[in-house]
């Protein structure tokens, strides 16, 4: 993140749920995502591999998930700017509006991201509105 600041992330439910099943699968791992090497962890380039290994995906980018993400919450959602812009830790509003708005909101932003995974899991109204192209990727 270019910014110092903290930046609290407002995780859907399900986004917990894969966590928590990822830790148990390699509990004596400090990492989440735990990668082959030294590092122990999974590199950027190792996640640009995967990505490239999914049809389509030589066009994708890390940076790709935030667009798309950014762009749903646009086109297909009613939650206000702010709360778009700060799930993605960009700055909202000049110096001053910045200076008086003192909350993230981050427990509104819990909704929006719930509505997301609805959105990416291909869940009921979900899709509705879509034109119903996620990519599943494999297990």
């Amino acid at each position: 993140m270019k910014e110092r600041t903290p930046h609290r992330v407002a995780l859907s439910d399900r986004a917990l749920e894969v966590l928590h099943e990822l830790r148990d699968l390699n509990p004596s791992s400090p990492f989440i995502f735990p990668g082959p090497g030294t590092s122990g962890y999974i590199s950027e380039a190792g996640i640009r591999n995967m990505m490239k290994s999914y049809e389509g995906g030589e066009n994708g980018s890390i940076h790709g998930f935030r667009a798309s993400f950014r762009t749903w919450a646009e086109e297909m959602t009613h939650f206000s700017h702010a709360m778009k812009e700060m799930a993605l830790a960009h700055k909202v509003g000049t110096d001053v509006e910045r200076a008086y708005q003192r909350s993230d909101l981050v427990e509104r932003r819990f909704e929006m991201m719930n509505a997301w995974a609805s959105y990416c899991n291909g869940d009921d109204a979900a899709q509705d509105a879509g034109d119903g192209n996620v990519i599943q990727f494999r297990a």
